[in-house]
């Protein structure tokens, strides 16, 4: 019986003899055979997902631990699942990232072996009579919170840790909804991704609503579920500056976005600049290649660097812009490299909310 096969009948002898032993508990003849079923089944379950990640099938590896969750989570209550994920997972050596939250736990596998060669989310909850496992959207990303909702509830709950976005489908109100924040790993490092699920009775698979990526969250960088009156997503983020070098740890030109969670999905309420020196000297070179007087004067404290810089050709193409190495963004003196040899030092004051260009020199290029 290939991988597959084992997984669908080992998974079914396990729901059903989890149900069983669910039910002694309660009863007061003191035994079941059921739960020594079970307990045999989980620990033959157990081999066989430890076999599948030795022997490099990781995609059957994901489907059977997430099939021995779903055992181990039908013997305990809800409140228990994350610690026993975590105990369960760490023994076997079973990689995953988890985050969990009321009813619901979501497991990320991924190869201890091999971490960077992909990952396999799946979605458990609260049944009727017995919890349920499903896995969703989210392969090859990486695991960073989830947070759930009733639709049309004021306080939806966060557990741990196109401009508009896309319509979601129809959910019927109070229907239970979950979002989960996934991290995707890009050429200059993470970009947050968030999808969000619903479904309109406990036993019923989840649906997929709505998704949010790069367009939408503003490119590289992190996001977080934060609860007030509402559960916000706030990510902060950023895109390539046109005519810089940007590494992944040198400065950037960040934006805040923020999303509240209503209804069925997410809805933008806040975009805007995070201000730094940095920023503000991207923004000046951009206005002096727009030739744009009056933006570039919102930058500078003083008109006759306007002047200065367009006798430089600060606003013409002569070579990409770079800052020197180990430079801080919120640095008020930097250093920052044009083409093949020029070199400049910026100096800046914190000007109100912002930060405004005071003077800059030629240099000497004493660093690469």
């Amino acid at each position: 019986m290939n991988g597959r096969g084992r997984v669908l009948v080992v998974a079914a002898l396990l729901a059903t003899a989890a149900g069983c032993g669910r039910r002694t508990t309660l009863s007061t003849s003191g035994s079941d055979s059921t739960s020594a079923i079970s307990s045999d089944s989980v620990a033959i379950l157990a081999r066989d997902v430890q076999a599948q990640w030795e022997g490099g099938s990781p995609e059957d590896g994901a489907s059977l631990s997430a099939a021995l969750l779903n055992a181990e989570f039908g013997r305990r209550p809800p409140e228990q699942w994350d610690d026993r994920a975590h105990a369960l997972l760490d023994s076997l050596s079973i990689g995953a990232e988890l985050a969990s939250g009321p009813c619901i736990e979501v497991a990320n596998f991924f190869a201890r072996a091999n971490p960077d060669g992909g990952s396999w989310p799946y979605l458990f909850w609260c049944g009727d009579k017995r919890p349920h496992s499903q896995e969703i959207d989210g392969r090859g990303l990486h695991l960073v919170a989830v947070a759930t909702a009733s639709m049309g509830a004021p306080a939806p709950v966060a557990i741990r840790i196109p401009f508009a976005p896309k319509p979601a489908p129809a959910a019927p109100k109070g229907a239970a909804a979950v979002a989960v924040l996934f991290a995707h790993r890009a050429g200059g490092g993470s970009q947050p991704l968030v999808m969000t699920w619903w479904h309109a009775h406990r036993d019923d698979p989840w649906m997929l609503a709505q998704t949010l990526g790069a367009d939408s969250l503003g490119g590289v960088g992190t996001g977080e579920f934060t609860v007030g009156d509402t559960l916000t997503l706030v990510t902060r983020t950023y895109q390539p500056s046109r005519g810089f070098d940007e590494c992944a740890t040198c400065p950037h030109v960040y934006r805040t976005h923020r999303f509240r969670w209503r209804g069925q999905g997410f809805t933008r309420i806040e975009d805007q600049r995070v201000t730094s020196p940095y920023a503000t000297f991207v923004l000046y070179i951009a206005a002096l290649a727009a030739n744009d007087h009056d933006a570039a004067m919102r930058y500078v404290t003083d008109p006759d660097l306007i002047d200065r810089a367009n006798h430089l050709d600060w606003g013409r193409p002569k070579g990409s812009w770079r800052v020197a190495p180990e430079t801080d963004e919120t640095a008020s003196h930097m250093v920052f490299f044009r083409g093949p040899s020029e070199t400049y030092r910026v100096d800046f004051v914190q000007d109100g909310g912002d930060w405004k260009i005071t003077n800059f020199e030629p240099t000497t290029r004493s660093i690469e």
